[in-house]
């Protein structure tokens, strides 16, 4: 044979055709190429990498999990430090070649012993020497071990949260929040120290080994230091930084990790903040603003304060954020005055303490995320009211002007049209026009340009009454449906809105999708309201660990089926979308605490509880009942995946979103506790038992479930 087409072709395996080694598949069996190629973990056959089904054993490939060498791709979960891989049957991954992931490195160790270099990110051809390769096959056959370790090819940072408060000298505590740059340097020892009696080591795991260290070191470090010099060196980052370096340097080689550096800290105690205040107090004097900060300080309806100085002052976000800062601070002063109070009598009140304590530590995380999003909305409503009002302004002012100069000074005068007659002695509409012109210019003169309180004797076309955040979020949630086109001809679930061009539902419910999409429908987004027209779904995408087959078993029997997670594409923009809340956050949910969900329930509700024209979704609330993993196990934070409620679900609530009492969403609503029983219709009446159909019933228990949103970090 032309020896120029042996080196650009290949034999294909299975019918010895030869064909080109750029192409996926042999163009005349179909069967793949070595870069086209995955294994079944269950028998070890290799297998075109786009199967959903085992050639050999015919097992489920998308099912197996998807952390061991699944199709020659080595991996790891976003928050993975390392993971240790076993291989059944090397000799075939390492023949057919390695997907290695980006950021990743891989080693191969057999009975301990690494074997061969280290295989970076990207695809590695195996072309091992004869004495390896002849290893490797003797190991099909014995008793030997081989595994692959996977760690990161790049430095990770690993955040560590010491809550617990360090003492000071001269009294008082302060707690901090660290995050620390690491790297690997010794793979030996990261797979005999970090892998010991398991197979992966996650960030959280490895904050959990570090954190009392962090904190004996903070406590060296601050312990004998005065405040003023804490003070001082509240930014100074250098100044931790050597004493954690100090710390922990040691210790993390003997795990195989290097210390690279202190990437960020965050200092607070309370003296600090008194502080903080004091230095945002005397800003604010110089530049003026010191009455609206007391005004804000007294208004009794935080909300309509804020939107009162966007419409009346003129201020800059940047002053609007300083001010509501020292407000914030003062009001932690008022909770830390409280705490002093019951420390008096802490025989009597020591729960209260514990709970303002805990309030406090879990909280701040929390307002300075969440005062963001406020301000961030309440800049987009107040600049969309503006622009009503002005145009409501031009309108009436077009249409008569005399009658808005009367409003206008009877709203900002207090009083009503009546006392204002009677205060001036004028009988007539008219006579009160010319006083308002003439005695009143002074009055009138002081009206602020742009007001939200004054009023018309009939509202001006464009003047809306301002949504409320119910409303906002409700905007971001909507019914998947299935249709030939927009027509509604089967509903799946509930989806919403985490990105403008991305929704998310459940995974159970994207399959049933996807069963349509293979039967010619198409699948729809129809958002709430009836303003928005429905939204086509381009695609779907299923998170790689969820066991379908665990789904269509009985529940009963066997452990929730987890990560009941997908995405959906949409072929437009949403008209709102939902915040998630994410990080160490999620760890501090809490049994008892009150959540909600927006979604459309359907099943045995008169006319499936929506119209699907113009929807609206079921507000439900209810409380946290446990937090365990998906085998119900009590487990702590980093693994409380599996979120029991007792908020009421029927079928057509799955994908819907679970919410704090702040509207973050925290979780996905994935499972119902129901009930089979038999029908009760009369038109079986008379029918054998096993004829008639039965009928799901929620359990009156109401234990049902959600699943933590952190999951979804996979798929975005």
């Amino acid at each position: 044979m032309n020896i120029f087409k042996r080196l650009v072709t290949e034999k294909c395996p299975n019918c010895d055709n030869r064909f080109s080694k750029d192409a996926g598949y042999c163009n005349v069996c179909g069967y793949g190429n070595q870069k086209a190629w995955t294994q079944c973990q269950k028998c070890g056959s290799s297998v075109g990498a786009e199967s959903n089904f085992c050639w050999n054993c015919h097992a489920d490939l998308v099912s197996q999990d998807t952390q061991k060498t699944s199709g020659g791709v080595w991996r790891r979960e976003f928050d993975d430090i390392a993971v240790r891989i076993p291989l059944q049957f090397p000799g075939e991954v390492l023949n057919q070649g390695v997907q290695v992931e980006q950021g990743t490195e891989g080693y191969l160790f057999i009975n301990g012993v690494p074997e061969g270099g280290k295989l970076r990110g990207g695809y590695t051809e195996q072309r091992p020497d004869r004495s390896l390769l002849d290893r490797l096959f003797q190991i099909e056959g014995g008793d030997d071990r081989v595994e692959a370790v996977i760690v990161p090819s790049e430095n990770f940072n690993v955040p560590v949260q010491v809550f617990r408060g360090i003492s000071l000298r001269e009294g008082g505590e302060i707690q901090a929040s660290v995050e620390l740059t690491l790297s690997v340097e010794d793979i030996l020892k990261v797979r005999s120290q970090l892998l010991i009696s398991r197979d992966s080591v996650t960030t959280a795991d490895l904050e959990n080994e570090l954190l009392p260290h962090v904190s004996n070191a903070l406590g060296n470090c601050v312990g004998n230091m005065s405040r003023e010099s804490i003070l001082e060196k509240r930014y100074d980052r250098a100044f931790f930084d050597g004493h954690i370096r100090q710390s922990l340097v040691n210790q993390l080689a003997d795990k195989g990790l290097r210390y690279e550096r202190l990437n960020d800290i965050s200092v607070l105690g309370d003296f600090m903040e008194e502080e903080i205040a004091k230095e945002t107090r005397e800003r604010l004097r110089r530049e003026g603003l010191e009455e609206q900060f007391q005004q804000l300080n007294d208004a009794q309806d935080l909300e309509q304060f804020r939107a009162k100085l966007h419409h009346e002052t003129r201020l800059s976000d940047k002053q609007l954020q300083e001010i509501e800062m020292l407000f914030s601070l003062e009001s932690k002063g008022k909770i830390r005055s409280k705490e002093r109070e019951l420390e008096l009598g802490e025989a009597v009140h020591s729960e209260d303490i514990k709970d303002i304590k805990i309030r406090r530590n879990l909280g701040r995380a929390r307002e300075v995320s969440e005062f963001t999003d406020e301000r961030m909305e309440e800049a987009l409503r107040v600049k969309a009211k503006k622009g009503e009002i002005e145009n409501a302004l031009n309108h009436q002012s077009e249409m008569n002007q005399a009658n808005v100069r009367i409003h206008l000074a009877t709203s900002f005068s207090g009083l009503d049209r009546d006392a204002i007659l009677a205060a001036s002695g004028k009988e007539t509409r008219a006579d009160l026009i010319k006083l308002t012109e003439t005695e009143n210019e002074a009055l009138a003169a002081q009206i602020p340009p742009i007001r939200k309180d004054f009023t018309f004797s009939g509202e001006p076309e464009g003047l809306k009454r301002e949504p409320t955040k119910l409303e906002l979020r409700r905007e971001a949630v909507g019914i998947l449906y299935a249709g030939v086109n927009a027509d509604c001809l089967e509903r799946l679930g509930t989806a919403w809105a985490v990105s403008h061009d991305k929704i998310v539902t459940n995974a159970h419910v994207a399959l049933h999708a996807m069963g349509y999409i293979e039967n010619g429908l198409r699948i729809w987004m129809k958002f709430a309201g009836a303003e928005v027209p429905p939204i086509q779904v381009a695609g779907m995408k299923i998170h790689p660990e969820f066991d379908e087959h665990l789904y269509k078993s009985d529940i009963g029997e066997h452990a929730i089926p987890g990560c009941d997670f997908a995405v959906g594409y949409l072929d437009g923009r949403s008209p709102s979308q939902l915040r998630c809340l994410t990080g160490g956050l999620l760890r501090t949910l809490r049994v008892g605490q009150s959540v909600s969900y927006l979604g459309f329930p359907s099943e045995g509700i008169p006319g499936q509880g929506s119209n699907t024209a113009s929807p609206h979704p079921l507000y439900k609330t209810g409380y946290i009942s446990a937090l365990t993993d998906f085998s119900f196990a009590d487990v702590g934070p980093s693994q409380a995946f599996l979120i029991t409620h007792d908020l009421g679900v029927a079928g057509g609530s799955s994908g819907s979103p679970l919410m704090d009492d702040k509207g973050n969403v925290i979780g996905i609503v994935s499972a119902g506790t129901m009930h089979a029983i038999k029908s009760s219709d009369p038109q079986f009446d008379g029918e054998a038992f096993d004829k008639i159909p039965t009928e799901r019933v929620p359990s009156g228990a109401l234990v049902n479930f959600a699943q933590r949103i952190d999951l979804l970090n996979v798929l975005l």
